[in-house]
């Protein structure tokens, strides 16, 4: 005979039929946090732009973790900010971020 039982709440939890008793115990694994991997680095142009022309820069950041979480993309020409967007991703999820910046 064969019998199932759930349980969602961690706990130790003992169980009898016929008077056999045994035990087992629920442990809950919380997800792992957010964590971010950042790709798919494209430049438009790509070619030569004249002072003052708009240059867009686009990557794909993929949440890789276990959770939800906020991610700040910073884009730096020669080192010196130039624009950042924070975003929200959900776990498993990936989105295109396109930042824009004048030329100099």
């Amino acid at each position: 005979v064969s019998f199932s039982v759930t349980r969602e709440e961690a706990d130790s939890y003992t169980v009898t039929v016929d008077g056999l008793s045994d035990s087992f115990t629920v442990v809950v694994v919380p997800p792992e946090p957010a964590a971010f991997s950042v790709s798919y680095l494209s430049v438009s142009p790509r070619l030569e732009v004249e002072p003052g022309e708009a240059v867009t820069i686009t990557v794909l950041v993929a949440n890789i973790g276990g959770e939800s979480g906020s991610y700040t993309v910073v884009l730096k020409i020669d080192k010196v900010k130039e624009a950042e967007e924070t975003v929200t991703i959900a776990a498993g999820e990936s989105q295109g971020i396109s930042l824009s910046s004048k030329a100099l």
